[in-house]
């Protein structure tokens, strides 16, 4: 507490003299005010301030029905103002610097002419722009065209710096455990349901990804990979706007993919709402080979799996945002997802003691039905305390999630002879989980002295999951309860946080420390078996950034952080979740948190070119080990914290043009990664230098076609106890648009080949278990999109989420079937 008293003490002395003394001479930002003015008048122009050094966007906004336009800028730098409207010719003002100011108001007029040729708008169709700012890496998707009509999953694979292994598993410059904002809205989902959420949410909407691979203190300092924030796509019209779309994907199996955005937005007031429907089936074809060592003559299961999944998802979202006064927003949003799905689970297990004669096997049908609901409230007050650059946000999100699980376990059993000489087996569970989380979040921005920019904030997060789990026996006709099976867990957290972070932008160096406490009070309560474990952790979490300008085509970053992974809740749950008779899954309550401590050096060549080196140290690595009971002949998957990693990382982006109608990009990850572990169930080593490879080809074609080629190369890779094989993939892409280019259709191949295959390998702990996954990533997809707007364009505020973590932890189940 008396990290958290003296936090608090210090943002009460920065916060009073804000509020009650808002002049500050020294070092405060200028106010840019102007017109934009014509042969006629020129309503609604957009107005966008840039950084001279780079051409980066630092604001924008949008003039009134007269042209006026106001936007505040602060000292440090050199900016210029770059003007826009549709049918005139775009203009910039020169280069100003707020620092040589007389005044504190700088005054504007800027003309704009008549665009007399009536030229057409022109897409500049490359892939993704990377731009690289002080804290994060920001990355254009909307012209990802082998990603259209795919899920964000498949685009996050196709992105520069971002890395899915076979497992699905997100990593940021070699570390996984990444959380995910929409819109500046952590998820709260972590762990399979993260996954599942990532592989059928629509990527259509999404215009940029921010890449944090050490978030700021404002930020919380839950997950060891980083932050990926995904920005859908503005909603620029006044009046109606909007948007519909359709998909269909061909594999083994059929995917639909359908939605549509509508807005209306007049001076003070913004209504948004959208709806999207994803129906499809997918599948995971595994084979399976597991020798246990120990016994004589050495004993081998064969298991061949066929696990298809047919889900139908419907995501919906509406929102406000209301101008109460000239300095103050409310905004309140309202989204959710209601999902269903059947995952069948068949499997063929050959049991031999020779290799050449089955000793027994077995026939699995298992069956998990799952239906969950996902409802996130959220509301959002600003105040912008003066034209300095002070302002006061408060924040309040609530999230409801719940998910009903029935499973159906049966096997049978062969002897050698063909023959069953054993009764089915036939067992049942009914889970049922609720969480609740409320979020309190207040944040606090205003210029010091000398040119510092402050900000500082509080939050407090409350949140109970209650999982309940009955699990059911077969016996003389009829299901029985297992007492020894049923679970009932109640895990309560309750986390409170403050963060001080300033930034100081000098000629040709920006700094921006930070720290951040974290003050954590858990109970994990298994009530079935009146246990009970409480936890109290504090802790701090610096992060620091540097950013030098060697000259105007060089510069360098450098980011330094510590984070923390907390345990998800299921892998905390002990309820054992079965996939056969002789494998399941089952949680620790245990389990400590995992910490990260990462830096990492950037140089950056003509604001595109980019080197960069990292490394970081992990102590009570959380990661899913395989424990073999080799006289059940069991293997139990299980989070544990198996010790420590290291991890050295090195990338390499470059992107070029080779002709007018033909440029390029590619990104190569090299990562070298040696996991430790040294616990109760053994001691081992692994190491791995993994490569991976992204190359995108985008090519302007005659007659309005746009196509992409994209190669994807994923090299060796570690991770706990086991070690993924190399596989690859390529994708094609094919882009029109019509009728004035208010309809765009575009066509895409992944996988032409066939060749993203997962196999595993672990070789540790007495283990020899090889694994092979074929999934359905060889498709053919079309999607159709219609967008309609009216009037001049305009900026929506993104509303930032208070409830920024929990959700991310939100993993009811360790696995499915």
């Amino acid at each position: 507490m008396k990290y958290s008293l003296g936090l608090f003490l210090l943002m009460i002395t920065v916060i009073c003299p804000g509020l009650m003394a808002q002049q500050n001479p020294a070092g405060r930002p200028v106010v840019v005010q102007g017109k934009v003015v014509g042969d006629e008048q020129v309503s609604f122009a957009t107005v966008a301030l840039l950084r001279a050094r780079d051409g980066g966007q630092v604001t924008r906004t949008v003039t009134d029905s007269l042209g006026r336009f106001n936007l505040t800028v602060n000292t440090g730098d050199t900016f210029l103002l770059a003007v826009s409207h549709v049918g005139f010719i775009s203009e910039r003002s020169p280069v100003f610097n707020p620092d040589t100011a007389k005044e504190d108001v700088l005054h504007f007029t800027i003309r704009l002419n008549r665009n007399a040729a009536g030229l057409k708008e022109v897409e500049v169709t490359k892939m993704p722009v990377v731009e690289r700012k002080l804290d994060r890496v920001v990355i254009r998707v909307d012209n990802n065209i082998v990603a259209s009509g795919e899920s964000v999953m498949e685009l996050l694979r196709t992105l520069p710096g971002i890395v899915v292994d076979g497992a699905n598993n997100v990593s940021i410059k070699g570390r996984s455990d990444i959380r995910v904002m929409i819109d500046g809205r952590e998820t709260y989902l972590k762990g399979e349901q993260l996954k599942a959420m990532l592989a059928s949410m629509p990527a259509n909407n999404i215009q940029k990804v921010e890449v944090f691979s050490n978030p700021p203190a404002r930020y919380s300092a839950e997950g060891a990979g980083g932050l990926i924030n995904l920005i859908t796509k503005n909603r620029e019209t006044p009046g109606i706007s909007g948007n519909i779309y359709s998909s269909y994907a061909q594999g083994i199996y059929g995917r639909t993919t359908a939605g549509g955005l509508l807005n209306y937005k007049n001076k003070r007031l913004l209504v948004t709402g959208s709806y999207d429907l994803v129906h499809g089936t997918g599948f995971f074809n595994d084979d399976e080979k597991r020798r246990f060592l120990s016994s004589s003559p050495v004993i081998t299961f064969l298991q061949q799996t066929h696990r298809p999944t047919t889900s139908t998802n419907h995501y919906y979202k509406a929102g406000f945002d209301y101008r109460i006064a000239r300095n103050q927003n409310i905004a309140v949003s309202f989204d959710g997802t209601v999902s269903d799905s059947r995952k069948p689970y068949d499997a063929t297990l050959k049991v031999y003691h020779d290799p050449n004669a089955i000793d027994s096997s077995y026939t699995i049908n298992n069956l998990t039905k799952t239906h969950y609901t996902n409802t996130n409230l959220n509301a959002d007050y600003t105040l912008r305390i003066d034209t300095t650059g002070q302002t006061l946000t408060a924040n309040y999100s609530h999230l409801q999630f719940n998910t009903k699980d029935t499973n159906s376990y049966h096997s049978l059993f062969f002897d050698n002879n063909g023959s069953n000489p054993r009764a089915p087996q036939m067992d049942g569970s009914y889970n049922k989980a609720t969480i609740r989380v409320n979020a309190y979040k207040l944040d606090y921005k205003r210029n010091l002295p000398g040119k510092v920019q402050l900000e500082t904030g509080l939050k407090y997060t409350s949140s109970v999951t209650d999982n309940d789990i009955a699990f059911y026996i077969f016996q003389n006709g009829a299901y029985k309860k297992d007492v020894s099976r049923t679970n009932h867990f109640i895990y309560t957290e309750n986390i409170g946080a403050a963060y001080i972070s300033a930034r100081r932008n000098f000629k040709k160096l920006d700094i921006q420390a930070g720290l951040r406490y974290e003050e954590t009070r858990a109970k994990i309560d298994l009530i079935t078996d009146t246990f009970l474990i409480r936890r109290h952790l504090q802790n701090l979490f610096p992060t620091l950034f540097l950013e030098y300008r060697i000259s105007d085509n060089h510069k360098l970053n450098f980011t330094s952080g510590r984070r923390i992974k907390r345990p998800d809740y299921a892998s905390l749950n002990p309820f054992a979740f079965y996939y056969d008779p002789f494998s399941y899954s089952t949680g620790n309550p245990y389990l400590l948190p995992q910490f990260t401590f990462s830096n990492d050096v950037t140089y950056t060549y003509r604001n595109e070119n980019t080197l960069s080196l990292g490394y970081s140290y992990v102590t009570n690595l959380l990661n899913e080990i395989t424990i073999q009971n080799d006289t059940t002949k069991t293997v139990i998957y299980k989070n544990e914290n198996i010790n420590s990693s290291k991890s050295l990382y090195l990338e390499v982006y470059v992107p070029w043009k080779i002709a007018s109608w033909w440029s390029t990009n590619a990104d190569v990850n090299v990562a070298y990664t040696s996991v430790k572990g040294n616990a109760d169930y053994g001691v081992f080593s692994n190491k791995r230098t993994e490569v991976s490879v992204s190359n995108n080809h985008n090519f302007t074609l005659p007659k309005g076609y746009t196509a992409q080629v994209n190669f994807l190369y994923y090299g060796p890779s570690v991770y706990g106890v086991t070690v993924f094989k190399g596989r690859e993939r390529l994708s094609l892409g094919l882009k029109r648009s019509f009728f004035k280019k208010s309809l765009t259709a575009t066509l895409r191949f992944t996988d032409i080949f066939y060749s993203d295959k997962v196999r595993t390998t672990t070789t540790v702990l007495n283990q020899d278990i090889a694994f092979r996954t074929v999934r359905d990533t060889r498709k053919v997809g079309i999607t159709l999109t219609y967008n309609f707007r009216s009037g001049a364009k305009f900026n929506e505020r993104k509303v930032q989420f208070g409830g920024q973590d929990e959700k991310n932890r939100m993993s009811i189940t360790p696995k499915t079937n």
